[in-house]
């Protein structure tokens, strides 16, 4: 087998990490399209934060979308994770999160949520401890680490 100098770039980059790559703004637009796909219901849905990072470990990156869950009066949030199966990037799974979501980060193979929640003479409006919450895509699911 002959293998031309002008193929290999090409093999290269199907090979490279770069060939996955998934910009902000097109994670923000997946998370968009699939929330606007929701059928109606008693709340409305917002993707507020959107982080790209490869949670399992395959080279390709998975989308992690904290979504606001808005209510009549209420709110609260959620994490989802959008994976490419070979198809596009799907749903694939969400969590809750707790408290009103600073930071959203993926460190290695770990969501990290910096999170402010109530203090015990918080009014309801203006928590003020922080907290930190990890989470890990495992087995197609958003798990909660201590």
């Amino acid at each position: 087998m002959r293998i031309t100098l002008a193929a290999v770039p090409i093999f290269m980059l199907l090979l490279s990490p770069q060939a996955y790559a998934v910009t902000q703004a097109q994670a923000g637009k997946i998370a968009s399209n699939y929330l606007s796909s929701l059928p109606p219901a008693d709340v409305s849905y917002e993707a507020t934060k959107t982080v790209v990072g490869d949670l399992d470990g395959d080279g390709k990156p998975e989308i992690v979308v904290q979504t606001a869950l808005l209510g009549p009066t209420y709110w609260s949030y959620r994490l989802d994770v959008f994976v490419d199966r070979g198809k596009g990037y799907a749903h694939a799974g969400s969590g809750d999160l707790w408290g009103e979501v600073q930071s959203i980060a993926i460190d290695k193979d770990v969501v990290v949520v910096k999170s402010k929640m109530p203090g015990p003479n918080d009014p309801r409006c203006c928590p003020t401890l922080d907290k930190t919450y990890r989470y890990r895509w495992q087995g197609g699911k958003v798990v909660g680490l201590k």
